[in-house]
């Protein structure tokens, strides 16, 4: 048989295979019930099956070797692909550590090496063997983080397929043209399920994006060591892989600016930022597919012309890259920021937004929606931010995901701390290259030093001044001499303010009472979120609901209780702890605690955690709140203070009944005895006795519930917040005698 007939037969057979057998794969991973779960990094809604890289690998080594007649270079690259296909399937199911993964990597590369299939570069077996290593532990693993959008890895690796083959066309090797086109039909035969309308019904997995990025590692090594001599080859390889190469070095450089491990999953890909451009999934698995193909074309042609074009390409190559590593990765620069604006005749409204840190939690939900969906009417915002502390959380993914690239302000923390020196004249010089018409604070942190800084940088046109309270840390949280400084302080910048906003009315009274500033300069506008992924209802709620349950070890006809809090001494998590006692000492109850803070150590250590034993589990921080929320009977809240519990929002969004703390801005959240209960905060007796009710009385829960759903979601609307912060802009701007 010829070389084509058999790069034909690869091309039919391998896309057949895989086709036919992925159907079976998602019935598989829905009774093993093996499931991607939602993370916020990724675009799926809902749990999402596994084993589409097992039937993708199965396609390729069920052709693969069959077509190459025997070649005696199909065995270990092979057993690489099956090796890496277990590991990764492992850690799909359980989570293997990332050096072990490269341990195993290492030594795959280390056998392809000593067989003859690394790079031979003419200096030296240990540096072609230092190269081999770094070139497969890089190609796996930038595989594994370009699946990260449906379709993308599995169009990816459809394309080097394709390009190895026509590699192996040209140098009449049947072994490299059979195996890459069999690799590229069984990618895309794995594409019609996986990048799916209206989305991936599959996915791949580590099992599938590992062993192939390891296969692409392999053959493209062979490919190039023979179409181009010497170090020339690494050059072809690079553009082989030019995209995920590019993706992964836009992920390192992005994750280092931003202070975060680059193992940090996030919003911060490529194909994230490509997307945000294009508007949909297929137009940017299309275009970036297309890229590499324009890259791979390149290379392959460089090979048979000579040297001096294939530098060149490569030049234009790492030029193009560095290029658009810097345009999607650097935050704009505020002095050129401002100077763009100064220039514009029409450059809208400029806004500096500060915060003290982008954590989990409702107020850098807000600081992030703001920035983002304020931009098409016609403002321009620079969002400076501080640095987390340990053991709180980043919402750094979901700015990503916006598209937000905020000013990091890393001695900005949230304690009083001597770096609050290094702080303030770095956001004072920020507010002076970006003169902003308006500056926003939010925390009590950033609202201290920013407003101090926004006082200081434009002393002759002083900019509105705003500050949200959300919530406020001025009594409750202190010892009487420390709560009665900060209040001093708060309404010495209060009366500098132009407006105070409270995100509730509750919020408002306490500063009316506490002096620090007259009700007629407070605004009251409630937070507003994206409620519509708690709205989700039937089976897919109940599937969703399962694998949560199933990952904390709740069986799905045990009744749970669940704290979504930080662990922090204002949530008085004891509170929860003595009350889930009181619960599970009169009826089988399971209890949540989804946050993760300062306290946890401490928590765990209390007499009464042990206790609970293996009814009570340690969340941590999850980024599938709907479906927490969704495997959730009854969420609580136990907190001395809040400002607009955003777990009590979610919760009943949701459809699920709650029970709280009547502290602070609960009572605008939770209408007691219709949404929910609320007790006194002291009461842990009545607390207990309300939650047992719920759980006694389904169909009244289940009414409450509903009432919630109704009542959160036309009061938190995420669009009802934007109009309210566009008019109170505009409403002070008016006032200001600027144009609005």
């Amino acid at each position: 048989m010829s070389l084509e007939a058999r790069l034909a037969l690869s091309l039919m057979l391998a896309p057949a295979i895989v086709y036919g057998l992925t159907p079976v794969a998602i019935r598989l991973a829905a009774r093993l019930r093996f499931y991607d779960v939602p993370a916020g990094y990724k675009g799926h809604g809902a749990p999402t099956p596994y084993l589409g890289g097992a039937v993708v690998i199965i396609g390729f080594v069920a052709v693969a070797p069959v077509l190459a007649a025997g070649e005696r270079r199909s065995l270990p690259v092979l057993a690489g692909v099956v090796v890496l296909a277990l590991v990764g399937a492992l850690d799909d199911r359980r989570t293997v550590g990332p050096w072990q993964r490269v341990l195993v990597e290492g030594g795959l590369a280390t056998t392809l090496w000593a067989l003859g299939l690394g790079w031979t570069l003419g200096l030296g077996a240990v540096v072609d063997l230092l190269v081999t290593g770094l070139w497969v532990v890089a190609v796996v693993n930038a595989f594994n983080l370009f699946d990260n959008m449906d379709g993308a890895a599995s169009a990816m690796a459809s394309v080097v397929g394709g390009a190895v083959a026509v590699l192996g066309l040209v140098q009449s090797d049947v072994w490299l043209g059979v195996t890459g086109a069999a690799l590229c039909g069984a990618c895309a035969g794995f594409l019609p399920h996986n990048l799916a309308r209206p989305s991936a019904r599959i996915f791949l997995g580590d099992g599938g994006s590992m062993p192939i990025g390891f296969a692409i590692a392999a053959l493209v090594m062979v490919g190039s060591s023979s179409a181009a001599p010497g170090w020339r080859s690494v050059i072809v390889g690079l553009l082989l892989v030019g995209v995920p190469a590019l993706d992964t070095s836009l992920v390192i450089v992005s994750r280092r600016r931003r202070g975060v491990s680059i193992l940090t999953p996030g919003r911060d890909h490529l194909t994230h930022r490509t997307r945000a451009r294009l508007g949909t999934t297929r137009s940017t698995v299309a275009v970036l597919s297309g890229v590499q193909a324009l890259l791979a074309t390149a290379a392959i042609v460089a090979t048979q012309v000579g040297a001096g074009l294939l530098i060149a390409v490569a030049a234009l190559y790492l030029l193009g890259a560095a290029a658009v590593v810097a345009a999607l990765v650097a935050p704009p620069r505020p002095r050129a920021a401002a100077a763009s604006l100064a220039s514009a005749p029409a450059a809208g409204i400029r806004v500096a937004r500060i915060i003290g840190r982008l954590n989990i939690g409702g107020p850098a939900i807000q600081a992030i929606t703001l920035t983002k969906l304020l931009e098409p009417r016609g403002y321009t915002t620079l969002l400076i931010r501080g640095s987390e502390a340990p053991h709180e959380g980043s919402l750094d993914d979901l700015a990503a995901h916006y598209g937000v690239e905020p000013l990091l302000v890393s001695a900005l923390r949230r304690e009083p701390h001597p770096s609050d020196l290094k702080a303030l004249p770095e956001i004072v010089r920020a507010l002076r290259d970006f003169r902003p018409h308006i500056v926003h604070t939010h925390l009590a942190k950033a609202g201290t030093l920013g407003r101090a800084a926004a006082l200081v940088a434009l002393p002759g046109r002083r900019p509105i001044l705003v500050h949200t309270f959300h919530g406020h840390s001025l009594e409750g949280y202190f010892s009487p001499s420390k709560a009665s400084v900060f209040r001093a302080i708060e309404r010495i910048l209060g009366r500098r303010c132009t407006r105070l906003i409270a995100v509730s009315v509750e919020v408002r009274d306490d500063l009316v009472r506490l002096g620090v500033a007259p009700r007629d300069r407070i605004e009251v506008i409630p937070l507003g979120f994206d409620l519509e992924p708690f709205g989700v209802t039937g089976a897919e709620r109940a599937a969703r609901a399962l694998v949560v349950r199933q990952q904390l070890g709740v069986a799905p006809d045990a009744r749970l209780v669940t704290l979504v809090a930080r662990l922090v001494p204002i949530k008085r998590v004891d509170r929860f702890l003595r009350i889930a006692s009181e619960i599970a000492r009169r009826a089988d109850v399971h209890f949540a605690i989804v946050g993760d803070g300062e306290l946890r150590a401490a928590l765990e250590a209390t007499p009464i955690a042990p206790e609970l034993a293996d009814r009570l589990v340690w969340a941590g921080f999850r980024r599938d709140m709907p479906d927490v929320c969704f495997a959730s009977d009854v969420v609580v809240l136990t907190s001395d203070n809040e400002g607009t519990p955003v777990s009590l929002i979610e919760a009943q969004a949701a459809g699920v009944p709650v029970v709280s703390t009547r502290v602070g801005g609960a009572a605008s959240v939770v209408r007691d005895g219709e949404t929910g209960r609320l007790v006194d905060v002291d009461d842990e007796q009545a607390f207990a006795e309300a939650v047992l009710g719920m759980l006694a009385e389904p169909a009244g829960a289940r009414a409450m519930g509903l009432a919630g759903q109704e009542h959160v979601v036309r009061a938190f609307a995420l669009d009802r917040l934007v109009d309210d912060v566009d008019a109170l802009y505009r409403r002070l701007l008016r006032e200001r005698g600027e144009r609005a």
